[in-house]
């Protein structure tokens, strides 16, 4: 399992510190960020003296780009790891929703079931079972 991770050439612990290196990049420019948006805000790449950073809000996406020459300056002067940066890219990634789920149809019983039902429900001395009984059998068609 581990060569699994590490793969030929060591093509995972690349990705992983890719990651680890992204990440520490966005915290530090969450540092110049607004702290209402910064956490909204991820660096995905530095390519040469662009860099890219996503956004999960297309109105703060807007408002970066049209903030982005004074951005770029601000972190460009004030951050070290960001000094070669000219130019800054936005990208919008949608947060992925979870699918709500269809509620099933509710159960119905034929007649025939529910008049069963409500003669068991009769038969018994347990009153909350007769309750619950005559609870079901009420789901009739």
């Amino acid at each position: 399992m581990y060569k699994f991770f590490i793969g030929k050439k060591g093509e995972v612990a690349a990705l992983v510190t890719k990651g680890k290196q992204l990440d520490h990049l966005t915290r530090i420019l969450r540092t110049c960020l607004d702290p209402a948006i910064s956490p909204a805000i991820h660096v995905a790449a530095v390519q040469g003296s662009k860099l890219v950073i996503t956004s999960d809000s297309p109105a703060l996406a807007t408002r970066l780009r049209l903030q982005a020459p004074e951005l770029v300056h601000t972190i460009a002067n004030q951050l070290e790891e960001f000094q070669a940066i000219k130019s800054l890219d936005v990208k919008i990634i949608p947060r992925s929703r979870p699918q709500k789920r269809k509620k099933p149809p509710p159960r119905a019983l034929s007649e025939n079931a529910a008049e069963r039902l409500l003669e068991t429900a009769e038969s018994i001395d347990n009153p909350a079972l007769q309750k619950a009984l005559r609870r079901l059998a009420s789901r009739r068609k």
